[in-house]
């Protein structure tokens, strides 16, 4: 959740929320819980990151 008083990195922040929320849901609910996709998500990215 982000903290800053400016509007438009809050908004960035919902939406970005609202996305990954949005996929979980369309994609994943079945099989996992939105904790664990989280979590599968980070450890994707952090994986990808090391990759590049």
């Amino acid at each position: 959740m982000s903290k800053s008083k400016d509007v438009s990195i809050r908004y960035f922040y919902f939406a970005y929320e609202q996305v990954l929320q949005l996929l979980w849901v369309v994609l994943y609910k079945e099989e996992v819980s939105f904790k664990v996709f989280m979590i599968d998500m980070y450890e994707e990215c952090v994986a990808r990151s090391k990759n590049i």
